[in-house]
């Protein structure tokens, strides 16, 4: 496999890095770039000159930099070099359905006394449970 140019392997890395950014802000893990840098202590005026376009622009970024901002976001140097995973959903919360639910805590209950206390149930709370499988 050839190897990469320096400038396109510095474009990679720039978007790598920006994407971190991105993610760890998502995260709520910091708050952006500058507070980052302050938080790793790491160069904020070394990781603008790598990441902003222009004559400033360096091709670079020295090994502690990417060994700080790493450690304060709990990834390795190499993980901030490549893409940051994809941010997951938050998982739906689980359903419970409120009618099986209490008549199962009140397992060996006789049916007439299920039926007093989903009643009870409904009187306290102020809500209707559905008929069957309802879900609360």
């Amino acid at each position: 496999m050839p190897k990469k140019r320096s400038d396109e392997l510095a474009e990679e890395r720039r978007s790598a890095l920006n994407a971190w950014i991105d993610h760890l802000i998502a995260l709520g893990k910091i708050s952006s770039r500058n507070n980052w840098c302050d938080e790793a202590k790491a160069s904020e005026p070394a990781v603008r000159a790598f990441l902003t376009p222009g004559p400033r622009q360096t091709n670079s970024l020295n090994e502690d930099t990417y060994r700080r901002l790493a450690e304060y976001a709990g990834v390795t140097p190499d993980d901030l070099r490549r893409q940051p995973p994809a941010l997951q959903p938050d998982p739906e919360p689980a359903r419970l359905d409120a009618r099986q639910f209490i008549l199962e805590a009140f397992n060996g209950v006789t049916e007439e006394d299920k039926h007093l206390i989903l009643r009870f149930v409904e009187k306290v709370s102020g809500k209707r449970l559905p008929e069957g499988n309802g879900e609360v």
